[in-house]
């Protein structure tokens, strides 16, 4: 074929085709897909078109999460590690970041674990094995490896700097122990207060990133608290001592004030209740309140109580001497609470005779004076953290391997 006659047919093939297209009826309105790029499989691989920076439709999404962002921000974090190993001090400085992350501040690994977390979520849960395998563990692991040396350094921190004091304040002393020698009520006031308090300050220094204070009460915050094996006797211990300080300095010095009222007991002619020198008689007769306060200020501190009986004349029950003389005896009783606002309790003391010298107290603040004796057999954790770390959360991704 000359070059003419392919020129020549060529024209007449594009001009019966034009004429073909003319004469053709147009298509119905929604025989095409008003996305020509969507299909069945775009709910399950759409998810990752945006991680790759496109939309389904081959857009953009500035706004999204990208592998790209992500994996500069782990290239970063790889350059930090790399820097620790070869320091001079690399365990000096591992656990420098690890407490900055105690303190509640934040470092690049911690920023791009919580990114990984996100992107993971971002695919959804058809993904989530994958995802947790490729965006959280491996940030999981470099994390637990800056957590464990820090872990033991700061218990150590917390034995010597807060648990041996206590000890050796508190070691083999009433109410931490049954013994005729009493604890330091000022030295106790001294470890547990809620503004100046050892136990309080450490904390505060040393885990506000780890450990959060709602009312009164800490718990993990679950920000930077993710992988740390949290000693549970630990926060028990904390926050038993936290309600205790909320209960012993209600308006800022120690003072614990409540109110008395005997009750009518057969075969009980009279009771009598000393405090400080604060006499409380009751005749079984018309009851009535009174109003005392512990520990007091009296120079001749303690608590007595006797009382007298239709077969025999007055006796004594117990004179129990010191700051602690109140808990002593409220240690020899039984205590029930009456109502569920936790303010009024009946207090009964089994007399030798056989009778129960009983009471009901008022309390302004949880169970008054009775919560002191919570710290019988009290022991302070040596421990903040529990030797190993915690794997990260696996119950989700474990569903969707099977």
């Amino acid at each position: 074929m000359t070059c003419c006659n392919f020129r020549r047919t060529r024209v007449t093939r594009v001009r019966n085709a034009c004429r073909l297209r003319s004469s053709s009826p147009p298509l119905p309105s929604g025989s095409l897909p008003n996305n020509p790029s969507s299909g069945p499989l775009d709910p399950t691989f759409g998810p990752l078109l945006g991680l790759l920076g496109k939309d389904p439709e081959g857009k953009g999404s500035d706004d999204d999460l990208s592998l790209q962002a992500f994996l500069t921000r782990v290239t970063r974090v790889r350059l930090k590690l790399q820097q620790v190993s070869h320091a001079a001090d690399p365990q000096g400085m591992t656990q420098a970041m690890a407490q900055t992350v105690f303190q509640g501040k934040n470092i690049d690994l911690t920023d791009t674990r919580a990114y990984g977390e996100l992107l993971a979520a971002s695919l959804g849960e058809e993904w989530d094995g994958v995802a947790h395998a490729l965006f959280v563990q491996p940030l999981d692991q470099a994390w637990r490896k800056v957590l464990e040396p820090s872990t033991v350094a700061l218990n150590r921190q917390w034995q010597q700097g807060v648990v041996n004091e206590w000890d050796q304040a508190f070691l083999g002393r009433y109410p931490f122990a049954a013994t005729g020698s009493d604890a330091s009520l000022p030295m106790l006031g001294k470890m547990i207060r809620a503004d100046s308090g050892r136990i309080e300050q450490f904390l505060q220094r040393e885990l506000t990133g780890v450990l959060r204070k709602d009312g009164g009460r800490w718990g993990v915050d679950p920000a930077h608290g993710q992988g740390l094996l949290i000693n549970p006797k630990f926060l028990a211990a904390v926050n038993q001592l936290s309600h205790l300080a909320d209960v012993l300095y209600t308006d800022g010095g120690m003072g614990i004030s409540f109110e008395l009222q005997g009750k009518a007991v057969r075969d009980v002619v009279q009771t009598t209740f000393v405090l400080n020198g604060a006499r409380h008689q009751y005749f079984n007769q018309k009851e009535s309140w009174q109003r005392f306060a512990w520990p007091g200020s009296s120079d001749y501190p303690g608590a007595s109580l006797t009382w007298t009986s239709v077969r025999s004349g007055e006796r004594l029950y117990g004179d129990f001497q010191g700051a602690w003389g109140l808990i002593r005896l409220l240690d020899t009783a039984t205590v029930n609470a009456l109502d569920d606002s936790d303010s009024l309790y009946r207090i009964t003391v089994p007399a030798p005779d056989g009778l129960d010298l009983t009471w009901h107290m008022r309390t302004e603040l949880g169970a008054g004076p009775m919560s002191l004796l919570a710290l019988r057999n009290f022991k302070l954790p040596r421990q903040i953290f529990l030797n190993g770390i915690a794997s990260a959360p696996t119950s989700s991704r474990a569903e969707v391997m099977e």
